[in-house]
């Protein structure tokens, strides 16, 4: 049997982990002064507005329905898995 993890090191990797993300998204503190300078965005237009919803209701719909995405899908791993049992043959 395997030793297992202290919880030191758990919750140092843990850290570890979340200074990482931390300097992904925002970055180091020496640099932030320098993206305060950065200039405003502009309002998002109707056309950006109508593709986020979109992608929204395409994700909120395979999300509640998933057959409707897996139907076109399950060609593929069937032509590379020949000996699969067919489905609902469990």
């Amino acid at each position: 049997m395997g030793r297992r993890p202290s919880r030191r090191r758990v919750l140092v990797a843990a850290a570890f982990t979340l200074r990482v993300i931390q300097v992904s998204f925002f970055g180091h503190a020496d640099t932030a002064k320098a993206a305060v300078d950065v200039a405003p965005l502009p309002p998002i237009t109707l056309a950006e507005k109508c593709g986020a919803l979109l992608l929204l209701g395409a994700t909120i719909l395979i999300g509640l329905k998933p057959d409707l995405l897996l139907e076109l899908i399950r060609p593929a791993p069937d032509a590379l898995l020949p000996g699969r049992p067919e489905r609902g043959a469990l």
